[in-house]
C-alpha cells in the first residue's frame, strides 16, 4: 500500500487472508510521510481492508484524493476541521463519521455505507455533491447532523438509502438539488428530518416512495424551484405533526402523497407560487393561516376547495378565504370568489354567539 501511493494505483486487499491495515499507516502516508516522486500523482485508493485503531486526522492538510472502498472501521474516522481534495467511502462500514468544520474540494461519497455511529457535518463545506445514495445510516438520537452544511451542488439520498434516527439540515446551503426519491427515513418518536432554514438552489425531490416515519420539518426552507410530495408516505399518529411548512418559501409545492396523511399538514404564512394537490389526499388537519399562493393547479373544484378551508382546526381564519377567492378572481372566476366570501361569511357566523348568528342570519 505505501508503495502505491505514491503513484496512485488501487490496491484492493478483499481476497487475501490479512486485511488488517493499522490506522497510523494511513495517518502517515496522508499526512505526507511518503516521498513521492516528481510527476507523480499521489492518491490513497484501498479496498477492502479492516482498519484498527482511531484514524485520527484533525486540522490536517491533505493533498491527495482519499478512497477508503468497502473498508471496516474499528473506530469513527475523525477529519474534524481538515482540508480534503476528495473523500470517498464507498459502501465502508463504520460507528460515525466526524467531518465537521471540514473543507472538501470536491465531493464526499457515502454511497453503500452502513454506520453505526453519529456522522457530523456540522459546518462543513462540500465543493461538489453529497452522495448519500444507498447508504444505511443508524444513530442513537441523530444519524447524520449537517447543521449549517454548505454544499455546492446537489444532495443524493436515493437508490435505498435509510437513516434510523433524526437527520439534521438546520440552516443549511444547498446550491443544487435535493434528490430523495425512495429513501426512507425512521425517527417516529420526533423529527426524522429537519430542515429549518434550509436554503437549496434548485428543487427538492422527496417523492417517488420516500418514506417518513416521523415529522418532517421544513419551517422556513427556501426552495429555490419547487417541493414535491408525489406519492410520498408520511407517518405519524394521529394529532403529530406530519409535515411543518411553516413560513416555506417555494416556486411550486406538490403535496400528492400516496395517501392522506394521518398527522397535521403545517403550510401557514408560507408563500407559494403554484399549489399542485387534490381532495383524495388532503389531510384530516391543515393549517392555512397566512398562506399565501398565486394559483391552484386546478380550478375546476371550488365545492372541494370550501372542505380544504375546514380542515384548519384553528376554524375561521378570514384570510384564508380572502386568499382563495383573490385567486379564483385573478383566474376571471368572479362567481366562485364569491361564493368562497360568502362561505367565509357563514363560517365567521357559526363561531359567534347566539346573538351574532342571528344578526348574521337577518343579513344575507
Amino acid at each position: 500500500m505505501v508503495d502505491a501511493f505514491g503513484t496512485g494505483t488501487p490496491v484492493d486487499v478483499r481476497g487475501r487472508r490479512d486485511r488488517v491495515v493499522r490506522s497510523e499507516v494511513i495517518r502517515f502516508l496522508l499526512l505526507g510521510g511518503a516521498a513521492v516522486e516528481a510527476g507523480d500523482l499521489p492518491a490513497l485508493q484501498l479496498t477492502g481492508a479492516h482498519i484498527t485503531g482511531a484514524l485520527e486526522l484533525e486540522h490536517a492538510d491533505i493533498m491527495v484524493p482519499v478512497s477508503l472502498h468497502e473498508c471496516r472501521f474499528d473506530e469513527r474516522m475523525n477529519v474534524f476541521g481538515s482540508h480534503l481534495r476528495r473523500l470517498s467511502l464507498h459502501r465502508s462500514a463504520m460507528p460515525g463519521l466526524m467531518a465537521s468544520m471540514v473543507i472538501l474540494d470536491a465531493s464526499l461519497g457515502l454511497t453503500g455505507c452502513q454506520s453505526t455511529g453519529e456522522i457530523s457535518l456540522v459546518g462543513a463545506q462540500i465543493g461538489g455533491a453529497l452522495i448519500l445514495d444507498g447508504a444505511e445510516l443508524t444513530g442513537p438520537v441523530t444519524a447524520l447532523d449537517g447543521t449549517w452544511l454548505r454544499v455546492g451542488t446537489d444532495v443524493l439520498a436515493q437508490h435505498g438509502f435509510t437513516c434510523r434516527g433524526a437527520l439534521r439540515l438546520d440552516n443549511a446551503e444547498i446550491g443544487g438539488s435535493l434528490r430523495w426519491e425512495g429513501a426512507v427515513l425512521e425517527n417516529p418518536d420526533g423529527v426524522a428530518l429537519s430542515g429549518e432554514d434550509l436554503r437549496v438552489g434548485a428543487n427538492a425531490d422527496l417523492c417517488d416512495g420516500f418514506t417518513a416515519n416521523g415529522t418532517v420539518r421544513l419551517r422556513y426552507a427556501e426552495i429555490n424551484s419547487w417541493v414535491c410530495f408525489e406519492r410520498a408516505t408520511l407517518t405519524v399518529p394521529v394529532g403529530r405533526t406530519a409535515l411543518d411548512c411553516r413560513h416555506v418559501v417555494a416556486r411550486e409545492l406538490v403535496l400528492l402523497p400516496a395517501e392522506p396523511p394521518a398527522g397535521v399538514v403545517d403550510l401557514s404564512h408560507g408563500r407559494i407560487g403554484l399549489l399542485r394537490d387534490e381532495p383524495a389526499t388532503w389531510p384530516s388537519a391543515l393549517h392555512l393561516d397566512g398562506l399565501t399562493y398565486e394559483t391552484l393547479a386546478e380550478l375546476d373544484n371550488g365545492a372541494d376547495r370550501l372542505r380544504w378551508l375546514r380542515l384548519d382546526p384553528h376554524g375561521f381564519r378570514p384570510q384564508a378565504y380572502t386568499q382563495l377567492a383573490q385567486v379564483y378572481r385573478s383566474a376571471g372566476r368572479d362567481d366562485v370568489a364569491r361564493t368562497v366570501l360568502l362561505a367565509g361569511e357563514r363560517h365567521r357566523r357559526d363561531i359567534l354567539a347566539l346573538p351574532g348568528r342571528l344578526w348574521g342570519v337577518c343579513r344575507t
